[in-house]
């Protein structure tokens, strides 16, 4: 239960329409039977008609849709349980808990009814707090008092929120909460097990010697009615009592079943020219493409790094290997500045893996970006998949909308067909807000991975968000050398208390990532043979996977093994990947990452060590990230918003952690928020039940100064003192709730983007975006995408790095007065210079008789003659000399030394600063 005011943030599926009618979904938390899926249909229609009745012909269920399994349950109303126990909601006063990801009603079969339904859904939908007496709460200083005293109790004067069933309607002012607290000194009221109570005596009343006030009353302090018509400025409230008599036209709910569906999900893979790219931020030579990147006269030197496309290929490896046998189909499109269907809808079972990884595998990139176009696609994909149901699509882009439909409207056509966007960012792509603002308006989630070579990590972490399971680890960095004569000894559990403030029993590497301590202990010098890191298992955990990927430049040399050491238990407890335990442990090794699965591990600490593979390279480094799967235990982290347009209004982080029913007394619930200077600022996370709420924990950030991307970690915890909730004491004598919960921690990252503000720049150099070009103005933007020149590696958005074009010669290929940095097409022919074959030479036609993928107008001569441009499909470099030896004739003239690995002028050349400075060797951009 939240105070009046707190922001929502957004997720849930449910809503309150305009003609009355409330849409919500329901998850079954158990395979259900025929006669179960009956029960539940009584049950919401009851519950509709007692809404019905109550509101006075205004409010009743709409579309009910029922799902089963963890796919979505994040968005459902209201999880269903098959045992007995008592109902229990946490709600939004404003009536917008609907939309919050994480918060539904727990509601248990066998006890429920339709009374019971429409009273939970009316915290939840509504923002009604209860009516009913309820003295001590949780056996604290805390208690409310009835709303309709008994004897004023009649078939007009009642209220649905003081009742388990006899009520049937809403309370008006007309003698709402008549007797209330007396605002109690608390030395007068009587000590509860020995302790003198010191809060929230305002609520008891002397006179009565018991509390009082309502919920309703001590949290918005009005009736219901009121509230009501405060929240939905479509209802009208009864003039003075509610009509005794039920109205007419009561219409059923339209019930949807998806328990037997197959869930379906599209893969969007960005496929534009830039994922050619290096993904060094030096944009150099990429491995084994047979290009000169760098332009030093050498192809494919051994100073080299993967291109993007490799990380991202490796990402939806990993995707689809964790998607496998788990009740999936999936799909793939690709684009660049068209979009394709290079794999329909299909089972990802053992039988079409090695068919949907060959896609993958397969996929070139060239030609602009077109996310519009891509998402468009995709609604028409799902449009033809008539039976598609929990409708989800994964968008991953390293670039800015560049050409086709306008992404944002393409988004608004999915969230219409009610399809989830789960968005990666990367590179170029982190700094605009297309990506976060299509995740947060179609209840999706962003994940920011601006280092391309983190791109297995952050799919990994998606498909954690997506399938609802844990995260114990979302990513760490490892560094290792097979060659050390040292160990890593592992940090302490006092390196947690210095992190966390406080004696918190957690692994040591969770507390220390969320704070951005990447290692308590470095080591001196060369990095030790093994690299430890710690986690909690939780008891009840079905799967743990732990994911650990590489980010060497080339990748051709990763190679690395982990040994898993945990508690003695009921199953084995010493894991080795060299060689894994067929029984409970499964071991997926690829180029780019290692991905163990292990089954039903024994509940406690477990230690994973990693060391270099015996035929890898011998120094090894990556990031590990650690998931798992316990169905009883939740934590839903969200934000009220994924981009900020107006920093002085802080943001809100909400936090819901559950197992079984939401929980309090938290041993660590902590966030911090990476900005983008990379300083860490924490934030402190509330409990609700501080304030008579069920355990819902917020906090709220305003330091906003700079423009771009922020990053928030959240971790939490819970001991022996964590308790989950026991249920509305209204619905006794049904069973509570409570069990014992076991110890454990999970973590998150969450993002949002900031329009407003300063731009951070990192660079003592004044190369604030890292292309090797120095002093670009701070101001221009010539790509009009809000990202200054100074800090856009591609100024004028057309696939071309600037540090390419920054170095051609001519440099204004068209002579129009606009150098090719700030040209989309430099040599006017009407191709962009993502898409041209031959990039610095008029060709319209883009003829090619070869097919190489280079144009006949800038084909190189015998012995090294002319050059033109690149092939559609390169990073656009200015063309390769034929049988150069060393010189370039397309780097500028002079000596000089090297900035973020390309070549630069000489200090004999004179730096001349314009009205708006251009290229540090005085070129003016127009």
């Amino acid at each position: 239960m939240l105070l009046a005011g707190v922001s929502v943030a957004l997720g849930g599926s449910g809503r309150v329409n305009n003609n009355g009618t409330i849409d919500v979904t329901i998850n079954l938390r158990f395979p259900p039977s025929a006669q179960d899926i009956q029960t539940i249909t009584n049950h919401i229609t009851e519950g509709s008609r007692v809404l019905w009745d109550a509101s006075e012909g205004q409010l009743r269920f709409g579309r009910v849709t029922l799902t089963c399994g963890s796919v979505n349950e994040d968005l459902a109303d209201m999880w269903v349980y098959a045992a007995r126990g008592r109902a229990v909601v946490s709600f939004i006063t404003d009536g917008s808990g609907l939309r919050q990801r994480g918060a539904h009603i727990h509601y248990y079969l066998p006890s429920g009814n339709g009374a019971t339904l429409a009273h939970e859904f009316s915290h939840l939908a509504l923002g009604l707090a209860d009516e009913y007496s309820e003295q001590r709460r949780f056996g604290a200083c805390w208690g409310y008092g009835p709303c309709i005293e008994a004897a004023n109790w009649t078939n007009q004067n009642q209220c649905l929120m003081q009742s388990s069933g006899a009520g049937s309607e809403f309370c008006t002012d007309n003698g709402h909460d008549t007797v209330v607290g007396q605002g109690t000194p608390c030395g007068t009221i009587p000590v509860v097990n020995g302790s003198q109570c010191a809060t929230n005596c305002q609520f008891y009343n002397t006179n009565t010697m018991r509390y009082e006030t309502t919920q309703q009353t001590a949290m918005v302090n009005r009736s219901c009615w009121t509230s009501l018509t405060n929240n939905f400025n479509f209802l009208n409230a009864p003039a003075n009592l509610p009509a005794a008599a039920a109205p007419a036209n009561f219409v059923n709910p339209v019930l949807t079943n998806n328990c037997e569906a197959t869930n379906t999900v599209m893969l969007i893979l960005d496929r534009s020219g830039s994922m050619n790219d290096s993904v060094k931020a030096d944009n150099g030579e990429v491995c084994s493409d047979n290009k000169d990147n760098d332009r030093d006269g050498q192809v494919d030197e051994r100073d080299c790094a993967d291109a993007r496309l490799k990380f991202l290929k490796a990402a939806a490896r990993a995707w689809l290997t964790l998607s496998n046998n788990r009740n999936m189909r999936a799909g793939v499109v690709s684009f660049n500045d068209k979009a394709t269907l290079d794999a329909g809808f299909q089972k990802v079972d053992n039988a079409s893996l090695p068919g949907l990884r060959s896609t993958v595998d397969g996929l070139k990139a060239s030609g602009s970006t077109a996310i519009g176009t891509a998402l468009l696609q995709t609604a028409f994909t799902f449009d033809a998949e008539k039976k598609a149901v929990n409708k989800t699509a994964f968008l991953i882009s390293d670039g800015k909308n560049n050409t086709g439909s306008d992404p944002k409207k393409a988004a608004a056509d999915l969230q219409s067909r009610k399809v989830r966007v789960f968005t990666i960012s990367t590179g170029e792509a982190s700094n605009d807000d297309t990506l976060t603002k299509i995740a947060g308006e179609t209840d999706g989630v962003p994940v920011d991975a601006r280092d391309s070579r983190t791109l297995v990590s952050a799919f990994v972490r998606q498909w954690a968000h997506y399938q609802n399971i844990g995260i114990l680890i979302p990513q760490m960095p490892y560094e290792i050398d097979r060659n050390s004569q040292t160990s890593d000894p592992g940090d302490s559990i006092s390196d947690v208390h210095d992190v966390l403030g406080a004696a918190a029993e957690l692994p040591v590497s969770s507390a220390l990532w969320v704070k951005g301590v990447e290692s308590a202990t470095p080591q001196a010098g060369p990095p030790a043979n093994n690299r430890r890191f710690d986690i909690l298992v939780d008891e009840g955990t079905k799967t743990l996977w732990v994911v650990l990927s590489g980010n060497l430049d080339d990748m051709t040399g990763f190679g690395v093994e982990a040994e898993l050491i945990g508690p003695q238990g009921a199953n084995p407890n010493r894991f080795d990947t060299v060689a894994p335990d067929p029984a409970f442990m499964q071991v997926t090794r690829d180029g780019f990452f290692v991905m163990i699965e292990l089954k039903d591990p024994n509940p406690g600490y477990w230690t994973v060590s990693v060391t270099a593979s015996a035929n890898a390279d011998p120094v090894q480094s990556g990031y590990i990230t650690v998931i798992t799967d316990n169905p009883r235990l939740n934590v839903f982290a969200s934000l009220d918003r994924t981009v900020v347009d107006n920093p002085a209004d802080p943001i809100q982080i909400d936090v819901h952690p559950i197992y079984d029913t939401p929980l309090r007394g938290l041993a660590v619930a902590r966030a911090f928020v990476k900005r983008p200077d990379g300083v860490m600022i924490p934030v402190t996370l509330t409990s609700d039940a501080d304030m008579g709420g069920v355990g819902a924990y917020q906090g709220s950030f305003s330091d906003m100064p700079f423009r771009g991307m922020y990053e928030v970690r959240v971790l939490v915890g819970g001991d022996y003192n964590t308790r989950n909730h026991p249920g509305e004491t209204l619905f006794a004598p049904e069973p509570n709730n409570a069990v014992t919960v076991p110890d454990f921690h999970r973590a998150d990252t969450l993002y949002f983007y900031v329009n407003q503000g300063q731009w951070y720049c990192a660079s003592e150099t004044q190369d604030c975006d890292g292309d090797g070009i120095l002093n670009e103005s701070d101001v221009a933007d010539h790509d009009g995408d809000g990202v200054p020149d100074a800090f856009d590696r591609d100024s004028d958005n057309d696939e071309i790095p600037d540090s390419i074009e920054g170095f051609d010669q001519p440099a204004d290929a068209d002579g129009d007065g606009l150098e090719n940095i700030v040209d989309p097409d430099s040599d006017d022919d009407g191709v962009l210079d993502g898409e041209d074959n031959c990039r610095l030479t008029f060709n319209p036609m883009q003829d090619d008789s070869d097919g190489d993928g280079v144009g006949d107008a800038c084909a190189t001569s015998a012995g090294g003659g002319t050059v033109g441009g690149g092939s559609a499909g390169s990073t656009g470099n200015a063309g390769n000399v034929a049988g150069a030896t060393g010189s370039d004739p397309n780097r500028p003239a002079g000596g000089g030394g090297v900035i973020g690995g390309l070549a630069c002028p000489s200090a004999a050349l004179t730096l001349t600063l314009l009205p708006i400075v251009g290229l540090a060797w005085s070129r003016r951009r127009n």
